[in-house]
């Protein structure tokens, strides 16, 4: 029997959920987890609001998973660590996760693609970062100008 963590990130939604779909496909068991990771969550930018909006949908998201015979697994620290005890305490062997693109994601999924079997999915946008580009190879660029009134 093959085992695969599902590795929850941005999106906690069941139904078409593109990572939770290629774990399905290539494992016998896949375990939902999500990590709280204590960099971005004691940052600047997340406030009590942000919290409880994400509590709420980590609460829906088991619920969910309960009703269809499974569980949320819910971890708090560092998520290299954390998939790596997991890893080893259910002998997976793959992790499936949505690509990130803001740039504490890349450098964080870079480093666990070092160490464990990730397999990254396009999910949330139609076209990855840098996938559309002018036939010399470069980026489309937009340019703009803000004027007061």
């Amino acid at each position: 029997m093959t085992t695969a963590i599902w590795w929850i990130r941005r999106d906690l939604r069941l139904v078409d959920n593109h990572a939770l779909n290629a774990a399905c496909l290539e494992s016998d068991q896949v375990v939902p987890v999500f990590i709280l990771d204590d960099r971005l969550f004691h940052s600047q930018y997340v406030g009590a609001k942000r919290k409880a909006f994400l509590y709420e949908g980590l609460r829906r998201l088991d619920e969910n998973l309960r009703q269809n015979g499974g569980y949320l697994v819910v971890r708090r620290g560092e998520p290299i660590a954390e998939l790596s005890r997991l890893v080893h305490k259910n002998q997976v062997e793959a992790i499936f996760a949505e690509m990130d693109f803001t740039p504490f994601a890349r450098r964080r999924d870079l480093e666990i693609s070092r160490h464990l079997p990730v397999r990254w999915i396009n999910g949330a946008v139609i076209h990855p970062p840098g996938s559309v580009t002018k036939a010399d190879g470069t980026p489309y660029i937009v340019k703009f100008s803000i004027t007061r009134v």
